[in-house]
């Protein structure tokens, strides 16, 4: 067993077209996971989301969104490796 850590980079634009409010913003998230060999090109992998953070920006004025969740995603699968 092999244990890994994913930092992943992100871009989010939200529109909404009744008020007409826009924002976009980047951000990044930690992913921690593990993979399990299972024979020589197949293995098992799983990984969770335990930090992200995200920065958006609108017109007018700025606003830091920061979250924390224990887990907010979870993936379980299996990968071939060709």
């Amino acid at each position: 067993m092999k244990f890994f850590v994913d930092l992943s980079p992100c871009y989010q634009k939200y529109t909404n077209n009744t008020t007409d409010i826009s924002a976009d913003g980047f951000g990044f998230s930690v992913n921690p996971g593990f993979r399990v060999n299972l024979t020589d090109k197949l293995e098992f992998l799983g990984r969770t989301s335990i930090f992200s953070y995200q920065k958006l920006s609108r017109k007018g004025y700025k606003t830091t969104n920061t979250q924390f969740a224990i887990p907010s995603v979870a993936q379980l699968g299996l990968q071939y490796n060709f």
